[in-house]
């Protein structure tokens, strides 16, 4: 499980997370523990985490995406690779929803959003 460590007073509101390596080589399908971890990072980085969410959802949204690595259960760098795309395009999906269904959102704003989610979900049948 990803934990929080203490940070830095002018951390600018970002997480500051303790990633177990054992676990960056289970979600990486990897025995390389430096690949595990820029695996587990890169998928952080696809996560929206605005200012203001506390730091227990951005935990909790870091701590879901490792999971559904994991429950990929990639065999290889290959497969970790590509888990690691498929996080990060349903997080980037899933964005372009809660987006178009934001309250006080135009017709246009809505649109390009659904269009975006569209081509990305699209990926996984491609």
């Amino acid at each position: 499980m990803a934990k929080r460590k203490p940070s830095p007073a002018n951390d600018d509101n970002k997480t500051t997370l303790e990633l177990d390596r054992t676990r960056g080589q289970k979600a990486s399908g990897s025995k390389d523990e430096d690949l595990g971890l820029s695996l587990l990072n890169q998928v952080i980085q696809t996560l929206w985490l605005p200012e203001g969410m506390s730091e227990d959802m951005r935990l909790q949204l870091v701590n879901a995406a490792i999971a559904a690595l994991e429950g990929i259960a990639p065999r290889n760098e290959v497969e970790g690779l590509l888990a690691a795309q498929m996080v990060g395009t349903h997080s980037a999906a899933m964005e372009c929803l809660r987006r178009a269904m934001s309250p006080g959102q135009t017709f246009e704003g809505r649109d390009q959003n659904l269009k975006h989610a569209a081509k990305l979900l699209g990926i996984y049948t491609r």
